[in-house]
């Protein structure tokens, strides 16, 4: 890989991969803003719950309880030191009628945290359901995240700076308010691998990113790691990405969170068009 191979492809296209989806046109960017703004509304409102379950199937309140709960015995297991406090954690989630338990459960150092990189919903489901009641927590500002990346992993970043797209992300990521941080995870810099810093722009509060630090005495940390101050990434956030720079030392990728709002119109529009199917 040269020292400048950030920049040395073509940019191609992008459609999707594990962590991101791509979106080039407005119209394909506002298709997905509605989308996302409907499936909101759905999961945000019980009686649009209802009338969804009883046009098209899906899922029950108790089904969404089952399957985290499965996700935990497969991911986890008895044997794991944390099983009975994940356990625990997924219970008071569900008698309270509280997402800040299936916080901190994400923030616990196990196996689940691991398989929720290649499924999401045991615990998403459960957090856009209650998104609502997490208003206090919803983050506006700037967030940081330090990894490796591959060429191969930062073509979507690379696609989406040139044609001025959109990426959809998939997956859960932890962020940090603190730069230094989120350069702890960097690591060194391989023939392979790049080392990224990613730098999001939240110009008003965004209801997907979550800020789990202590925010004051009856709000306090959702982590199980307070010095982390960390801000966390759901799926579904959409950003552009307005720049990508590169030090001697690791490459710089300026994200801008694009806002979607929850919306009761939208997710009755999702629900005719899939009955109409």
């Amino acid at each position: 890989m040269g020292e400048d191979g950030i920049f040395e492809d073509d940019y191609g296209s992008f459609g999707y991969d594990k962590w991101l989806v791509g979106y080039e046109t407005s119209e394909e960017i506002e298709l997905i803003k509605s989308k996302v703004a409907g499936e909101k509304g759905l999961a945000q409102t019980s009686v649009a719950r209802t009338l969804y379950r009883k046009l098209l199937g899906g899922w029950s309140d108790q089904d969404v309880r089952e399957q985290l709960n499965s996700a935990i015995d497969k991911h986890v297991t008895v044997a794991h030191s944390q099983y009975e406090k994940c356990m625990s954690l997924a219970a008071q989630a569900f008698t309270k009628e509280q997402p800040e338990p299936l916080l901190r459960l994400y923030t616990l150092e196990t196996p689940f945290y691991g398989a929720l990189a290649n499924d999401t919903l045991p615990l998403a489901t459960p957090l856009f359901k209650s998104l609502d009641k997490l208003q206090c927590r919803y983050y506006q500002g700037v967030s940081f995240r330090g990894l490796r990346m591959t060429n191969a992993n930062l073509h979507a970043y690379k696609w989406a700076w040139k044609n001025k797209g959109a990426i959809l992300t998939r997956t859960f990521s932890s962020t940090s308010l603190d730069q230094r941080v989120a350069e702890m995870f960097l690591g060194p810099r391989t023939d392979e691998r790049w080392c990224v810093l990613m730098i999001f722009h939240f110009k008003q509060k965004c209801d997907t990113a979550i800020n789990l630090g202590r925010l004051s005495a009856e709000l306090p940390c959702m982590s199980e790691y307070e010095h982390e101050e960390e801000v966390l990434l759901l799926p579904w956030t959409l950003f552009t990405v307005s720049q990508i720079e590169k030090e001697s030392d690791k490459i710089i990728i300026h994200l801008q969170n694009i806002p979607v709002d929850m919306s009761l119109w939208s997710g009755v529009n999702l629900i005719h068009e899939r009955y109409k199917r």
